[in-house]
């Protein structure tokens, strides 16, 4: 069987988390006859929606078969206010000829436009990608669902649009995503018990309570070899500022992050991520300081955040990459300014947590090759 390029793009889409627009289709079912199907993806202030336009079974032209969508979403679109919309029609052919190309410089960008209408021209002889010249050839990671979907040979489509959006939906949030925020609110709990028993037993800001709830101490660690310390230090706060602001941080970050990577990443991500920052922290410690927190976690799960947003040009629980990248400097500079910070243990938490993100991604792209 032949593998069918517009069901395939059609999954890709809704893999990299675009919905599809009920009943906006020709058929409901996904074949060789299957002309027309409108998904739709929203990131920040523009909502981006793309047609899907499989040439092959057309009897009439596909410029006819645009101009009928543009009505048809004109309908769609005039009973919400939805702010701008780039709609985007990806026609499926064989091989493109000389008025293909000359009928895409009929579209052009204009930011000023509440609605841009664009085309591009897949050419499934060469898994080629064609563009008009006033127009963007790069939109959000298009370019990347295609060229997956130009590789993909996988046959196994189910029968119908909504057939495959459910298992797709289903996967996500067994395997990757989660409906909730547990792991995040058990931390913050962790964090506030610790804390709780070390203001009743001495408190947080003893140095000998802190050294005695695990928090990182070069000598300890150097002639006792209490390596545990690593990762203990991590529940232990010093003073009710540093406590509220770390578990201000966690449920902020780790709530978004948890529902996004899952349970099971989030928590690896968080665990290394602390354990990376204490390590550094000791490497540029004092032999006498001491140093403790979950501030070097959370600035991994920052990481991981900020490479996940870029690496896949998606945004996560509404932060977006180029947000990301500006949260994070404001945060990280911020300790150079303020007395106390563990810098290092901050900026080792955060090379970790995205170190470890990004083997995720390399290894989940290159699984996806075999």
């Amino acid at each position: 069987m032949e593998y069918n390029l517009f069901a395939g793009l059609f999954k890709r889409f809704i893999e990299n988390d675009f919905l599809l627009i009920e009943g906006f289709y020709d058929k409901k079912e996904i074949d060789d006859k299957s002309k027309f199907v409108v998904v739709y993806k929203t990131v920040g202030n523009y909502t981006y929606c793309v047609a899907l336009i499989n040439s092959k079974p057309c009897t009439e032209s596909y410029e006819i078969l645009i101009d009928f969508i543009k009505r048809q979403s004109d309908v769609v679109f005039n009973r919400f206010n939805i702010g701008k919309v780039i709609f985007i029609n990806i026609v499926v052919m064989e091989r493109i000829d000389e008025s293909d190309k000359y009928f895409l410089e009929k579209f052009s960008f204009d930011s000023e436009n509440e609605r841009n209408d664009l085309c591009w021209i897949l050419e499934e002889e060469r898994k080629q990608i064609f563009s008009g010249t006033k127009q963007p050839s790069m939109i959000l990671n298009l370019h990347k669902i295609i060229q997956g979907a130009f590789s993909d040979r996988d046959i196994n489509i189910e029968k119908d649009f909504y057939s495959v959006c459910e298992n797709i939906q289903m996967k996500k949030t067994r395997v990757l995503k989660s409906n909730n925020s547990m792991i995040t609110f058990i931390l913050i709990i962790i964090n506030v018990v610790v804390f709780c028993l070390m203001e009743i037993n001495g408190g947080s800001e003893d140095i000998y309570n802190l050294i005695a709830f695990g928090a990182v101490s070069p000598e300890r660690i150097y002639v006792n070899n209490e390596f545990f310390r690593l990762f203990t230090s991590m529940f232990v706060h010093i003073g009710y500022a540093h406590i509220m602001s770390n578990c201000f941080s966690l449920y902020i970050l780790g709530s978004r992050g948890e529902k996004h990577f899952g349970k099971i990443l989030f928590l690896v991500i968080y665990i290394l991520s602390g354990m990376g920052a204490s390590i550094v922290s000791l490497v540029f410690s004092d032999i006498n300081s001491v140093s403790a927190g979950a501030s070097g976690a959370i600035f991994g799960i920052m990481g991981a955040m900020l490479i996940h947003s870029v690496f896949n040009d998606e945004a996560i629980g509404g932060f977006s990459g180029y947000f990301m990248i500006i949260f994070s400097l404001i945060n990280m500079s911020a300790g150079f300014f303020m007395e106390g910070i563990d810098n290092a243990g901050h900026i080792g938490g955060f090379i970790t947590g995205a170190v470890v993100v990004l083997i995720y991604n390399i290894g989940k792209r290159f699984m996806k090759q075999l």
